[in-house]
Protein backbone atom coordinates (compact mmCIF):
# COMPACT_ATOMS: atom_id res chain seq x y z
CA UNK A 1 0.00 0.00 0.00
CA UNK A 2 3.05 2.53 0.92
CA UNK A 3 4.33 2.37 -2.82
CA UNK A 4 0.82 3.34 -4.55
CA UNK A 5 -0.18 7.08 -3.23
CA UNK A 6 -3.62 6.81 -4.06
CA UNK A 7 -4.17 3.10 -1.99
CA UNK A 8 -1.99 4.77 0.85
CA UNK A 9 -4.66 7.81 0.74
CA UNK A 10 -7.24 5.80 0.84
CA UNK A 11 -5.86 3.93 3.81
CA UNK A 12 -5.57 6.87 6.03
CA UNK A 13 -8.59 8.06 5.12
CA UNK A 14 -9.91 4.60 6.46
CA UNK A 15 -11.57 3.51 3.29
CA UNK A 16 -9.59 0.61 3.14
CA UNK A 17 -7.81 -1.46 5.80
CA UNK A 18 -3.92 -3.00 5.67
CA UNK A 19 -4.36 -6.01 3.31
CA UNK A 20 -6.52 -3.44 0.72
CA UNK A 21 -9.88 -4.57 1.59
CA UNK A 22 -12.43 -2.09 1.66
CA UNK A 23 -14.41 -0.94 5.12
CA UNK A 24 -17.64 0.33 5.60
CA UNK A 25 -18.21 3.80 5.94
CA UNK A 26 -18.86 5.06 9.56
CA UNK A 27 -18.88 8.33 10.71
CA UNK A 28 -16.60 10.28 12.45
CA UNK A 29 -16.15 13.17 14.52
CA UNK A 30 -15.59 15.25 11.17
CA UNK A 31 -19.19 14.70 10.04
CA UNK A 32 -20.97 16.04 12.89
CA UNK A 33 -18.67 18.70 13.52
CA UNK A 34 -18.57 20.29 10.57
CA UNK A 35 -22.53 20.21 10.09
CA UNK A 36 -24.60 23.34 10.08
CA UNK A 37 -25.71 25.50 13.33
CA UNK A 38 -27.72 23.10 15.89
CA UNK A 39 -27.42 19.64 14.18
CA UNK A 40 -23.56 19.40 15.70
CA UNK A 41 -23.14 16.03 17.49
CA UNK A 42 -26.92 16.15 17.45
CA UNK A 43 -27.28 12.20 16.97
CA UNK A 44 -27.56 11.75 13.67
CA UNK A 45 -30.02 8.76 14.14
CA UNK A 46 -30.32 5.30 15.77
CA UNK A 47 -27.93 2.50 15.92
CA UNK A 48 -28.64 -0.16 13.46
CA UNK A 49 -28.28 -3.39 13.14
CA UNK A 50 -25.07 -3.63 10.75
CA UNK A 51 -23.75 -0.77 12.72
CA UNK A 52 -24.01 -3.26 15.89
CA UNK A 53 -22.89 -6.48 13.73
CA UNK A 54 -19.82 -4.55 12.30
CA UNK A 55 -18.87 -3.74 16.41
CA UNK A 56 -19.60 -6.98 17.78
CA UNK A 57 -19.18 -9.37 15.14
CA UNK A 58 -15.26 -10.16 15.21
CA UNK A 59 -15.99 -11.07 18.90
CA UNK A 60 -18.66 -13.68 18.65
CA UNK A 61 -17.33 -15.05 15.55
CA UNK A 62 -19.50 -13.62 12.78
CA UNK A 63 -16.82 -10.94 11.62
CA UNK A 64 -19.08 -10.23 8.43
CA UNK A 65 -18.07 -6.46 8.69
CA UNK A 66 -22.41 -5.79 8.35
CA UNK A 67 -22.53 -8.39 5.23
CA UNK A 68 -24.56 -10.82 6.96
CA UNK A 69 -23.70 -14.42 5.10
CA UNK A 70 -21.20 -13.13 2.47
CA UNK A 71 -17.61 -14.11 1.92
CA UNK A 72 -14.96 -13.29 4.34
CA UNK A 73 -11.45 -13.42 4.03
CA UNK A 74 -9.20 -16.08 6.28
CA UNK A 75 -6.78 -15.10 9.09
CA UNK A 76 -3.07 -14.06 8.86
CA UNK A 77 -0.93 -17.08 10.08
CA UNK A 78 2.04 -15.76 12.01
CA UNK A 79 5.22 -18.35 11.62
CA UNK A 80 9.18 -17.77 12.21
CA UNK A 81 12.13 -19.23 11.25
CA UNK A 82 16.33 -19.10 11.74
CA UNK A 83 18.31 -19.23 8.54
CA UNK A 84 21.95 -19.10 8.12
CA UNK A 85 23.78 -15.93 7.46
CA UNK A 86 25.29 -16.62 4.12
CA UNK A 87 21.22 -17.51 2.83
CA UNK A 88 20.21 -14.10 4.09
CA UNK A 89 22.77 -12.78 1.86
CA UNK A 90 22.52 -14.46 -1.71
CA UNK A 91 19.11 -15.85 -1.09
CA UNK A 92 17.20 -19.09 -1.72
CA UNK A 93 14.19 -21.34 -0.43
CA UNK A 94 13.22 -23.16 2.50
CA UNK A 95 10.51 -25.45 3.59
CA UNK A 96 8.59 -24.45 6.65
CA UNK A 97 6.71 -27.35 8.96
CA UNK A 98 3.10 -26.23 10.32
CA UNK A 99 2.56 -26.50 13.47
CA UNK A 100 -0.71 -28.44 11.81
CA UNK A 101 1.93 -31.11 9.75
CA UNK A 102 1.78 -28.74 6.46
CA UNK A 103 4.44 -26.89 5.26
CA UNK A 104 5.34 -23.95 2.85
CA UNK A 105 8.22 -23.49 0.97
CA UNK A 106 9.75 -20.09 1.52
CA UNK A 107 11.41 -18.35 -1.26
CA UNK A 108 14.19 -16.40 0.68
CA UNK A 109 15.11 -13.01 -1.39
CA UNK A 110 18.86 -11.85 -1.49
CA UNK A 111 19.38 -9.18 1.49
CA UNK A 112 16.74 -10.22 3.71
CA UNK A 113 17.59 -8.56 7.14
CA UNK A 114 17.04 -9.85 10.50
CA UNK A 115 13.35 -9.46 11.76
CA UNK A 116 12.40 -9.15 8.08
CA UNK A 117 9.04 -10.29 7.82
CA UNK A 118 8.27 -12.22 4.56
CA UNK A 119 4.38 -12.62 3.09
CA UNK A 120 2.92 -15.74 1.62
CA UNK A 121 -0.52 -14.35 0.02
CA UNK A 122 -3.09 -17.04 0.34
CA UNK A 123 -1.27 -19.51 2.54
CA UNK A 124 -2.88 -18.17 5.84
CA UNK A 125 -6.10 -19.50 7.44
CA UNK A 126 -9.12 -20.47 5.03
CA UNK A 127 -11.96 -17.89 4.02
CA UNK A 128 -15.42 -18.87 4.82
CA UNK A 129 -18.23 -18.35 2.37
CA UNK A 130 -16.07 -18.80 -0.52
CA UNK A 131 -13.81 -15.75 0.72
CA UNK A 132 -10.15 -15.40 -0.04
CA UNK A 133 -7.31 -17.12 2.26
CA UNK A 134 -5.36 -15.40 4.79
CA UNK A 135 -1.30 -15.08 4.35
CA UNK A 136 1.17 -16.33 5.89
CA UNK A 137 3.26 -14.10 7.88
CA UNK A 138 6.85 -15.73 8.62
CA UNK A 139 9.36 -13.06 10.61
CA UNK A 140 13.24 -14.46 9.73
CA UNK A 141 15.65 -14.24 12.08
CA UNK A 142 19.39 -14.63 10.87
CA UNK A 143 22.02 -16.57 12.52
CA UNK A 144 24.94 -14.91 13.30
CA UNK A 145 28.33 -16.00 10.96
CA UNK A 146 31.09 -17.00 12.29
CA UNK A 147 33.75 -14.88 10.13
CA UNK A 148 30.95 -12.21 8.84
CA UNK A 149 29.45 -9.17 10.00
CA UNK A 150 26.60 -7.15 8.65
CA UNK A 151 26.32 -3.55 8.75
CA UNK A 152 23.88 -2.49 6.56
CA UNK A 153 24.06 -3.48 3.14
CA UNK A 154 28.17 -4.21 3.84
CA UNK A 155 29.89 -7.56 4.89
CA UNK A 156 32.44 -7.39 7.08
CA UNK A 157 35.52 -9.75 7.34
CA UNK A 158 38.66 -9.31 9.60
CA UNK A 159 41.04 -10.82 7.39
CA UNK A 160 44.28 -11.80 9.25
CA UNK A 161 47.50 -11.39 6.64
CA UNK A 162 51.14 -12.40 7.46
CA UNK A 163 53.84 -9.57 8.36
CA UNK A 164 55.34 -10.46 5.22
CA UNK A 165 52.01 -9.81 3.06
CA UNK A 166 51.65 -6.57 4.88
CA UNK A 167 54.99 -5.35 4.09
CA UNK A 168 56.08 -6.53 0.88
CA UNK A 169 52.17 -7.12 -0.26
CA UNK A 170 50.75 -9.70 -2.45
CA UNK A 171 47.83 -12.50 -3.77
CA UNK A 172 45.94 -13.51 -0.48
CA UNK A 173 42.32 -15.45 -1.03
CA UNK A 174 39.41 -13.71 0.46
CA UNK A 175 36.14 -15.47 1.51
CA UNK A 176 32.93 -14.29 0.43
CA UNK A 177 28.97 -15.32 1.08
CA UNK A 178 29.37 -16.04 -2.87
CA UNK A 179 32.95 -18.00 -2.62
CA UNK A 180 36.62 -17.17 -2.62
CA UNK A 181 38.24 -14.39 -4.53
CA UNK A 182 41.83 -13.31 -5.21
CA UNK A 183 42.93 -10.44 -3.51
CA UNK A 184 46.04 -8.10 -3.81
CA UNK A 185 47.08 -6.38 -0.58
CA UNK A 186 49.30 -3.31 -1.36
CA UNK A 187 52.72 -3.12 0.30
CA UNK A 188 53.09 -0.93 3.33
CA UNK A 189 49.88 -2.42 4.47
CA UNK A 190 48.62 -1.48 7.88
Amino acid sequence: LLSDADQRARFDRGEIDAEGQERARHGTWRDYAETGEGARYGGGGAWTTDDLEAMFGSMFGGGGGGRRGGPGRGQDRHYSMTIGFVEAVVGGTRRLSLPDGGTLDVRIPPGTEDGQLLRLRGKGGVGWNGGPAGDALIRVSVAPHRFFTREGQDIRLDLPVTLAEAVLGGQVEVPTPGGAVRMRIPAGSD
